[in-house]
């Protein structure tokens, strides 16, 4: 009897078990599942810079020098946007000085009687900056590869401000009349000798002549 006894008390605790063992199974199936967690993953770019750069630069023998950098998604594209970074910088320069020597022009002319000329001599020089720019030469470039798998360009261009001297003054040639009135004055003196002094300098092989995009890259 005892024995008898004993082994139904074992099985209805058994059956009790599983009872409550389902029970808690079926709740933890209704229970929504949490979702595995994931290490977030973020890119690390190196803040790394040239020791060149990170110098102000100094205008050698009176040139224009501009720093610029850029990322790109591969290196030429990173290169030509540093370059026209640069080429921007360098662009408020030029004006600034296309602004001087226009200025010096305009107080030997009659404002109340020029008007006309001298509007026509600002306008023959909107287009003096994009043509003196194509004398701008880089001296340093150096591109790295980023750990996120970007390219990164560092540029340090120069500019020989006769450059646009010469465009300046190839710009007032092109008025007669302004040529006329100006050809005997000390400014234009001026332009005619250090136009003269670059071109006499390319031609004996010391001055580089205006550059192409392919050779400020470096592929020609």
């Amino acid at each position: 009897m005892r024995n008898r006894l004993s082994t139904g008390t074992i099985i209805l605790g058994c059956t009790l078990l599983g009872a409550v063992g389902a029970s808690l199974s079926g709740c933890a199936s209704d229970r929504p599942k949490q979702p595995r967690q994931i290490a977030e993953r973020t890119e690390v770019i190196r803040a790394f810079s040239p020791q060149w750069y990170e110098t102000t630069p100094r205008d050698a023998e009176g040139r224009i020098s501009k720093t610029a950098q850029a990322v790109g998604a591969n290196q030429t594209i990173s290169e030509a946007l540093a370059i026209n970074l640069a080429r921007q910088a360098m662009a408020m320069s030029v004006d600034a000085r296309v602004d001087a020597l226009q200025r010096n022009f305009q107080e030997q002319l009659e404002a109340g009687e020029e008007l006309d000329l001298i509007q026509r001599f600002q306008d023959a020089n909107t287009v003096v900056a994009s043509t003196a720019l194509r004398g701008s030469h880089v001296i340093r470039k150096e591109t790295y590869l980023e750990e996120n798998g970007a390219y990164r360009t560092f540029v340090l261009m120069q500019l020989d401000p006769r450059e646009i001297d010469a465009s300046v003054l190839d710009s007032a040639k092109s008025i007669d009349e302004l040529e006329t009135r100006l050809r005997s004055s000390e400014a234009w003196g001026e332009l005619e000798r250090r136009a003269k002094e670059l071109r006499e300098e390319r031609r004996n092989g010391g001055a580089s002549g205006p550059m192409t995009d392919r050779q400020i890259r470096g592929n020609g």
